[in-house]
């Protein structure tokens, strides 16, 4: 059946499916009240087994976001499994930890408890795979490009990269070139990533370090060549103008014509005001 306006009327829950429904819902909150007790009577115990493992495993498997069991998960592990581990046992715990968050991570992308617990993982192995960790928030960036959770940890992830590339200059640049790269991607795409549009600000500075008045010139140029495309493509969003006015008070030369493309921004902006009044 359809409304006046041509939308289809959502039918009523028989009272039988509404039932079944709430006893679900009850089931389901007695489960996890049941959990969250035997979890207290862990921690006042002081277990560190695999039974207690176990116990924050389903927790966190309904509640990602509830901080506490991950750190008694992370108690658990360190006190009970890593504290006597050698490189290679310890390792496995790792990757096993890695496999458990990133297996829920489908479900809850945008879980910081989650990808905190990533961090804790990795700067805790003896020797962290950063190269595929990089992969891997490719991937659920891939999913959902404006996941700033995502874009937060691949900033650490290249940060983890630098540092252990310090030494070498050129990967560092080439690194941050190909970052800025995929951030041009990700704008393309959609110009309403305010994720990607700040990435890329952390990452111009960085590439324009080296360059000489004229490279710097012609970077600032492409900049606001896109943020024109971004702005006249969707001139109610604000991220490409936050960047603009990012760009202009960075203070770099401006070129003729990127005087030109300001004066057509700013021609942009104030139509778009005085007919968004009208």
């Amino acid at each position: 059946m359809e409304s006046r306006h041509g939308r289809k009327k959502e039918q009523a829950e028989s009272p039988e499916v509404l039932k079944a429904r709430e006893e679900k819902e009850a089931v389901l909150v007695r489960e996890y009240l049941a959990l969250k007790d035997t979890l207290k009577e862990i921690v006042e115990s002081n277990k560190r087994d695999n039974d207690a493992l176990k116990v924050t495993t389903a927790l966190l498997r309904k509640s990602p976001d509830y901080y506490t069991i991950w750190n008694v998960r992370r108690t658990i592990l360190k006190e009970g499994f890593l504290d006597n581990a050698d490189d290679e046992t310890a390792n496995k715990i790792y990757t096993g930890e890695l496999e458990f968050v990133q297996e829920n991570l489908k479900l809850n992308p945008k879980s910081y408890w989650m990808w905190n617990h990533r961090r804790w993982c990795l700067e805790s192995m003896s020797q962290p795979r950063w190269d595929k960790e990089l992969a891997m928030v490719g991937k659920f960036l891939e999913m959902d490009a404006r996941n700033f959770h995502g874009w937060d940890y691949r900033r650490y992830i290249i940060r983890q990269l630098d540092l252990k590339d310090k030494e070498e200059k050129g990967k560092v640049l080439d690194r941050a070139q190909s970052e800025f790269d995929f951030t041009t991607s990700k704008i393309h795409k959609n110009f309403s990533n305010y994720s990607a549009w700040h990435n890329r600000s952390t990452l111009l500075g960085k590439l324009a370090e080296d360059m000489s008045t004229e490279e710097r010139e012609a970077i600032v140029d492409n900049e606001f060549d896109l943020v024109k495309n971004a702005i006249y493509t969707d001139p109610e969003d604000q991220s490409a103008w936050l960047y603009e006015l990012w760009l202009i008070g960075r203070g770099m030369t401006f070129s003729a014509n990127t005087h030109k493309i300001l004066h057509n921004i700013y021609k942009a902006q104030l139509n778009n005001t005085i007919f968004s009044h009208e």
